[in-house]
């Protein structure tokens, strides 16, 4: 919780800069995905999704963070399990991730306020689930910072896709 409010706080005061590199992002997320597999033995998995490699400018620390948050969140609310399916590719100038679940879902009504700090989806059902509701408000800040935006479709008890689409910068 410390670090999430720390790296919000110094994200939304401008203090955090962005170290462009050139970057695949297939190991940062493969090595994100293997770190949360052992958190949800139920999860299946489906990587068909994944390059082999997805190269462009980006900051690799604070990509992986969002990977980290955004599958780390996939995991977490698919608590029976289910499939989660994660996609990256290059198209239109712009790297796209996404990460989906078929797990609790989001109310329509709801979908928006999810990229607000602290906020939570007030259900019983999500009441048993840890979190800070940090994570996704993060993500956006740093797809932001690297001029681009996050996704999000979602329905109630079938689940969610969330995701992030930066620009592509020729390397």
């Amino acid at each position: 919780l410390i670090m999430d409010l720390l790296d919000l706080s110094r994200l939304e005061s401008g203090r955090v800069a962005i170290e462009l590199q050139v970057t695949d992002l297939v190991p940062p997320l493969m090595e994100t995905i293997e770190l949360l597999k052992p958190r949800n033995p139920k999860v299946t998995w489906n990587l068909a999704g994944i390059p082999a490699t997805c190269v462009t400018l980006a900051d690799p620390l604070k990509v992986k963070q969002m990977f980290e948050n955004l599958v780390g969140n996939a995991v977490k609310y698919s608590p029976a399990g289910g499939c989660v399916s994660v996609r990256l590719s290059i198209a239109d100038d712009e790297v796209r991730f996404e990460v989906e679940d078929h797990g609790l879902g989001i109310p329509a009504d709801q979908q928006a306020l999810v990229w607000d700090k602290f906020y939570r989806v007030d259900s019983s059902t999500t009441a048993e689930i840890e979190g800070t509701g940090l994570g996704l408000p993060i993500v956006k800040h740093i797809a932001e910072m690297h001029g681009g935006r996050v996704t999000l479709t979602s329905k109630l008890g079938e689940g969610s896709t969330f995701g992030f689409c930066i620009p592509c910068k020729t390397v």
